[in-house]
């Protein structure tokens, strides 16, 4: 039995054309490619198919062969040597000749990301077409590049086109600055970032990497199905390639004849949608899993060694992203603390707000965090990074514990919290995966 999608494919086909030439008789059995061959017998002027997005029964029912079986069959049987075909246009994200039986489906000639052939000016808008729109909409064309360049095919710079248009839009709906933005979750599905991420520690760290603006040389699968993501690990980035989430910077064959590729993530606009699948993976997946309760002994019993040690722990195993803020580390304690405790974040204490507050029965303890951010050390030569590093945390440690004792957190949290009868505060810096811890009150 067809599956349900095929048959309403079919149905609607009909009835469409049935609409269209009326004076064509629907054969009785509804054969969709009988009822073409009809249509052609009497006009004499074939159809052209446009089929957006088909494989998406390989990627919505990735186990079940017989579907993917049946659909392919189907397609054949549409377009296959027919007298009614002028041209046939399928739109998807992997090669169509991967899943073909034999002769099923060779009729198609491939053109994908890395291999745009003659329409590589028509793949997106051209720089002079986004100058031309840039300057009619009053948009910043160095920010536009920025978001929605970063595509080059054949010597020709490439702009996302959905994107942009839909930018332009939000601009002339009054959006202003806001138009400028990620539209890309809007018309694709990022699971294959999330799966990459979240299974994968190696794929986890080099996309890092390459978000960190790095580039790195990969295999190039020109034959590449989405059964091959499971059987070979590499195949990711090539499918990553074919999808536009990396650009190819420059494509050559190795020693063995073999293509390869440097790549780099194109844009500003995929670097957000990569940052938020990480964010995700972090947030929602990592800390949770973590186990908090070390770190929270040690709080309790002013051992800095251990808490150091424990987020540090943390730390190896989060994302390298080099603009990772206070508000990074901060959200990572409170995720993980918030596994085990009662967590109160910026919340009014004595004379002013601490970080962090952990509170379990009578034991308590107040974190105010401080970041030696990277890009000023950045602006240090290398050399001398490594032993200024430990000296400038240790300045911020000097900030965050003033700022413990001269704002009263801990005699604040006490009034407050009067069951408590037990309090440590820290000063905690953070320096990328680094983490400096000082005792600033002991029991109360």
């Amino acid at each position: 039995k067809e599956p349900v999608l095929i048959n309403t494919i079919i149905n609607d086909l009909i009835e469409e054309l049935s609409e269209q030439f009326p004076t064509v008789q629907v054969p009785k059995r509804k054969t969709l490619v009988k009822f073409l061959e009809l249509i052609f017998a009497k006009t004499q002027e074939p159809f052209i198919f446009i089929i957006d997005e088909w494989d998406c029964v390989f990627r919505m029912h990735k186990n079940h062969k017989e579907s993917w079986t049946k659909y392919l069959e189907f397609l054949r049987k549409l377009l296959k040597d027919k007298s009614y075909v002028a041209l046939a246009y399928m739109t998807g994200i992997l090669p169509v000749k991967k899943y073909g039986e034999h002769s099923a489906l060779n009729i198609f000639t491939e053109i994908s990301m890395i291999d745009t052939r003659e329409f590589s000016e028509f793949t997106g808008f051209t720089e002079t077409e986004v100058e031309h729109l840039c300057e009619k909409y009053h948009m910043s064309l160095e920010e536009t590049k920025q978001w929605y360049d970063g595509y080059e095919y054949s010597g020709r710079k490439v702009f996302n086109p959905v994107s942009l248009l839909n930018a332009i839009r939000g601009l002339v709906n009054g959006e202003d600055e806001d138009a400028i933005k990620s539209y890309w979750a809007m018309t694709s599905s990022n699971d294959i970032i999330d799966e990459m991420i979240d299974n994968n520690p190696q794929h986890r760290e080099a996309l890092a990497r390459l978000m960190n603006g790095g580039t790195m040389t990969v295999p190039v699968f020109d034959n590449l199905s989405y059964r091959d993501l499971k059987q070979n690990p590499d195949a990711i980035w090539s499918f990553l390639l074919y999808t536009g989430y990396l650009k190819p910077v420059e494509i050559k064959k190795d020693d063995d004849d073999l293509w390869i590729a440097k790549v780099a993530v194109p844009n500003k606009e995929i670097l957000t949608v990569m940052k938020s699948s990480m964010q995700h993976w972090w947030k929602d997946i990592r800390l949770k899993s973590f186990d908090a309760r070390p770190l929270v002994q040690a709080l309790w019993n002013g051992d800095v060694a251990s808490i150091e040690r424990e987020i540090n722990r943390i730390m190896n195993d989060s994302i390298s992203v080099k603009d990772a803020k206070e508000d990074f580390y901060h959200g990572m304690l409170v995720g993980v603390l918030n596994t085990q405790c009662e967590v109160n974040s910026n919340r009014e204490s004595g004379e002013g707000y601490p970080d962090i507050v952990v509170i379990s029965n009578n034991h308590a303890a107040i974190l105010e965090l401080k970041c030696l951010l990277p890009s000023v050390l950045d602006k240090i030569p290398r050399k001398e990074q490594y032993s200024r590093t430990p000296v400038m945390m240790q300045n911020l440690l000097d900030e965050a514990e003033e700022q413990i004792r001269t704002r009263t957190y801990i005699e604040g949290l006490m009034f407050e919290k009067p069951l408590v009868t037990e309090v440590k505060a820290y000063a905690v810096c953070f320096c990328k995966k680094r983490c400096a811890v000082r005792i600033v009150v002991g029991d109360r």
